[in-house]
């Protein structure tokens, strides 16, 4: 269930900061001419649920646990007649999870 102005969470914390490597992740990636922006926004509705119940949970039962949240674009196939939708190529999907789950594993050594 999605709540609206009310806390996921009563015994949760007002908000929490990914312990992902992000900065690391998005120079690789643009590196390698993906596009891709650190952002310290990720929603409003399920984005930001899914989110906040990783965090939440590595705050209170997995403190060695990695949580975080990587928005991948619709593939360019699905926008066709779209006025505005962010769209990549599969490959470069693809690849920048391959980036984000090496520099995940890097982190936890």
């Amino acid at each position: 269930m999605i709540l609206h102005h009310e806390p996921i969470y009563a015994d949760g914390a007002g908000g929490y900061i990914s312990p992902m490597p992000v900065q690391k992740v998005v120079a690789r990636a643009q590196a390698e001419g993906i596009q891709m922006a650190e952002s310290y926004y990720c929603g409003t509705y399920c984005c930001n649920q899914v989110l906040y119940n990783g965090l939440y949970h590595r705050d209170k039962f997995f403190p060695n646990m990695l949580a975080g949240f990587l928005h991948v674009p619709y593939f360019p196939e699905l926008v066709i007649g779209r006025k505005s939708a962010p769209s990549m190529p599969r490959e470069k999907s693809a690849r920048a999870l391959e980036i984000l789950l090496e520099e995940c594993v890097e982190a936890l050594k």
